[in-house]
């Protein structure tokens, strides 16, 4: 009975030891299977916050699939496993091959004991890792023989799917050489497709191949992200452009991908509808990036995924219509987006552990992309095929357009010689007639501006024998007063030259003193004086008209000079004063102005024109209740003269004031103006390269502004 209860006891201590090996992980050299997943157990932390100490009494669940799968949360993931090391080191890896993963932090459970082994993550600069490979590798002491309790803490913004190698030293490093030489290959095809479409864009200069290139890259990125290489080369020093950067990198690649997708299957031509639905799909990323860049990275994950699976079904739903539509390029695209749409099935499945964890399914994503490049770059060569067919098509038609125009050209030509013969002979005799109604008109013309200058000269000449006549007939009426006086002066001289001696002295001088009475000597002198003054004012004055006609005309100078315009105006004024004395009152605002660099004569031939017509208007101006005014101005602004003439007259109608610088327009009646006098006054101004202006006045009157500069660029004038 003893030995049957020893006996019992026995098996139940052997069963208990079988049980308690049975989740305990063999390393061995010969282990089949180093990928431990389904061998764990899990525990959830939804505080996210409990150390290794507060997990130990937690009751952890098996985890029944290969790869240790965790939803984007907030929450920390404990994973807890059993290592007997049966190798002959007591070196032993863990793997842990999932380089986005954000925390990962490994505790030892040994003889009572709990220690941290290590921690890392994108959240730390990769500097601080112990080996350079993308991958989370720990290396941990295990004396052969002997059994240690691992727990793993995992944190991360997106999805956790944690496949999770054990080994020894020579056995993960054959593993991570034939990953990387998997993933340098995928590069190298990449980095060869885009290289060789780049050299083609530039050949070509066809945007579908600068779209594709641009694809290109950013699905190599978007891999090399995935696969810790973006961390470990690019920015290995900044973990939160680690952390941001698959995010970026997936909505850049929709970017091109889509930009890529319009070029290429042009869809927008086959239907508006899916054109519209693939940019809505394509919109959502938008929302994932408010989120990535507000911090919450757990929705900004689901809400990429869910923008990837819709992006992707509509474009590849588009394809397949254009390409039931006969679009040759949406074919090439249809396939190719089947190809790695079905890798991303094979990669979910893996995930989910319904397909097994191996090194296909774990690189299926670098296989699926790579084929999608490669059957896009068929699809392009094929779209270059086309267009080189096409522009052979459109060529030949366009020779043929050409061979056709040159036969119609050819035939019009003739018809054409025959009919430049005729109208070559109508143009003769049209020209003939033409140069002979050129010529009327040049000599019509010549005798409207002599007219007008014959009328100016005829105006100014009546004006001048006006203002001469006046002075010189005021001399002449002094001439025969004085010519009397002086003879009664003589007369007197003579009767003192009558004495011949002393004796006749005062016989004489009594004589001569009633001759002084009687002509009133005294009175003579006074009547003398008074004549002689009349005289000299009337010289002065005939010499002054003469001085202003000789400035005003100018005639010896057939230069620009530099001339003082106010000299000028004063001149005219002067010229004018018979037209505008007694009647108009001139007044004067002159502000120092330099001399301008002009031609004196065609300057003065200016105020001429408009002072006269300013006097005429006022004068004949007879609602005016004012006396008549004229306002002379003169100031300069920077390089630039200005001269106003402005008058109290009736102004000009505002309908024709537009038109007073055309050639032969006037409002004076017929047969008193050509109509060419302000015409020719533009015209000096603007051989001068300045402006003249006319406004009406806010109350009556208008103001012509004449501007100058100060020096003539050219003295070709």
């Amino acid at each position: 009975m003893n030995r049957i209860a020893t006996l019992f006891i026995y098996f139940f201590l052997l069963a208990i030891q079988l049980s308690a090996e049975s989740d305990t992980i063999r390393v061995t050299d010969e282990m089949k299977e180093r990928f431990i997943g389904s061998r764990v157990s899990v525990f959830t932390d939804s505080t996210g916050s409990m150390s290794v100490l507060d997990v130990l009494d937690k009751s952890f669940s098996e985890n029944n699939s290969s790869v240790v799968s965790f939803e984007p949360s907030q929450h920390a993931q404990w994973i807890q496993f059993s290592l007997k090391n049966e190798l002959p080191s007591s070196d032993v890896i863990i793997e842990l091959d999932y380089p986005v993963l954000d925390y990962i932090a490994l505790y030892e459970k040994y003889n009572g004991k709990v220690r941290m082994l290590g921690k890392k993550g994108e959240k730390f600069p990769f500097a601080q890792r112990d080996n350079n490979h993308p991958s989370f590798l720990f290396k941990v002491d295990i004396p052969k023989g002997e059994t240690k309790t691992f727990f793993l803490k995992a944190k991360s913004g997106e999805v956790i799917n944690l496949p999770i190698f054990v080994g020894g030293n020579e056995d993960i490093l054959s593993t991570l050489n034939t990953r990387s030489l998997i993933y340098g290959i995928y590069a190298g095809v990449m980095l060869v497709m885009f290289f060789y479409n780049f050299f083609i864009y530039l050949t070509t200069r066809i945007k579908s191949y600068l779209y594709y290139v641009l694809y290109i890259a950013m699905v190599g990125l978007v891999q090399a992200t995935l696969n810790g290489y973006s961390f470990r080369f690019f920015w290995p020093n900044s973990p939160e452009v680690a952390q941001h950067s698959l995010y970026v990198i997936n909505a850049l690649t929709a970017l091109f991908s889509i930009i890529f997708f319009f070029e290429f299957v042009s869809i927008k031509k086959v239907s508006k509808t899916l054109y519209y639905i693939v940019i809505g799909a394509g919109s959502i990323y938008i929302i994932e990036l408010v989120l990535v860049f507000s911090g919450n990275f757990n929705d900004a994950y689901s809400v990429m995924n869910i923008a990837a699976l819709l992006l992707a079904l509509s474009m590849l739903v588009s394809a397949v219509y254009a390409a039931f539509k006969k679009s040759r390029t949406a074919i090439y695209f249809s396939i190719a987006w089947g190809f790695f749409l079905t890798s991303v099935i094979i990669f979910v499945l893996k995930d989910g552990g319904v397909l097994e964890y191996n090194l296909f399914t774990a690189n299926v994503l670098e296989y699926g992309s790579g084929l999608e490049t490669i059957m896009l770059a068929f699809g392009l060569a094929d779209y270059i095929n086309v267009l080189r067919k096409q522009n052979e098509v459109a060529q030949k038609e366009a020779l043929d357009v050409s061979k056709e125009n040159e036969r119609l050209i050819k035939r019009q030509n003739i018809m054409l010689e025959q009919k430049v013969q005729e109208r070559t002979k109508e143009l003769s005799l049209t020209n003939s007639e033409l140069n002979e109604a050129l010529d009327e008109l040049k000599e019509a013309q010549t005798q409207l501006v002599e007219q007008e200058k014959m009328a100016s000269l005829g105006q100014l000449t009546a004006g001048i024998a006006h203002e001469i006549n006046n002075p010189i007939n005021f001399v002449t009426a002094n001439v025969n007063p004085l010519k009397r006086d002086i003879e009664d002066i003589i007369e007197v001289l003579e009767k003192y030259q009558s004495i011949k001696s002393v004796d006749d002295f005062k016989v004489k001088i009594e004589e001569i003193n009633e001759l002084i009475e009687e002509l009133e000597v005294d009175y003579l002198k006074d009547e003398i004086n008074s004549l002689l003054k009349g005289i000299d004012e009337g010289a002065r004055r005939t010499a002054e008209i003469v001085r202003g006609l000789k400035v005003f005309s100018r005639a010896e100078e057939q230069d620009i000079k530099k001339v003082d315009l106010l000299e000028g105006l004063e001149s005219t004024v002067t010229l004018l004063n018979s037209t505008i004395k007694n009647e108009i009152e001139v007044e004067r605002d002159f502000k120092n102005i330099p001399k301008v660099e002009c031609y004196a004569g065609k300057i003065n031939q200016v105020f001429m024109n408009i002072l006269s017509n300013a006097a005429q208007a006022v004068k004949e101006d007879k609602s005016r209740s004012e006396p008549g005014k004229i306002m002379l101005k003169s100031f300069s602004e920077g390089d630039e003269v200005f001269i106003q003439i402005i008058d109290n007259g009736p102004g000009i109608d505002p309908e024709v004031i537009s038109k007073v610088f055309e050639p032969f327009f006037t409002t004076k009646p017929v047969g008193e103006g050509t109509g060419l006098g302000l015409s020719i006054t533009r015209s000096i101004i603007q051989k001068h390269n300045g402006d003249i202006k006319v406004e009406n006045n806010k109350d009556r009157g208008v103001t012509f502004t004449i501007k100058l500069p100060k020096y003539q660029v050219s003295d070709d004038k």
